[in-house]
């Protein structure tokens, strides 16, 4: 039974399932009570990212994110980013926080990701930001 009785569009669940390719990347939203796919983009980076994010809304993003070591080796993740603004006057409510918080687990279970991250203000998406985040 899904909290407020959030549900995953079964289109955006099968793209999150096949999420294989290592540089696609889905950023979604709520209609009503249902996750819905709001883009996707391919070879995006952080910055174009922040870009395409709207200011006070929520959003979550599935987001491959890959950087090099200082020895070279490549690693990858397929992390799931939690766009989560503060409740204000003109943006969202408490009630859609929560169905957006509840959403990400289903998101993190479609994706089979463990790693997630959440953010409060979009402006805060830096490659600084995401790396000091994953070195937690």
């Amino acid at each position: 039974m899904a909290m407020l009785g959030t549900q995953m569009d079964d289109a955006l669940k099968q793209k999150l399932i096949n999420l294989v390719n290592p540089n696609h990347t889905l950023i979604m939203k709520m209609e009503k009570n249902l996750l819905i796919l709001d883009q996707e983009h391919e070879n995006i980076s952080l910055d174009d990212l922040r870009n395409k994010i709207p200011e006070n809304e929520p959003r979550i993003i599935a987001y491959p994110y890959h950087y090099r070591d200082t020895s070279g080796a490549l690693t990858s993740y397929k992390i799931l980013i939690f766009v989560s603004p503060d409740p204000s006057p003109g943006g969202c409510s408490i009630r859609t926080l929560m169905a957006y918080a509840f959403s990400v687990g289903l998101v993190k279970d479609a994706m089979l990701t463990s790693t997630s991250l959440e953010i409060l203000n979009k402006n805060d998406l830096t490659e600084q930001w995401v790396k000091n985040q994953l070195a937690r």
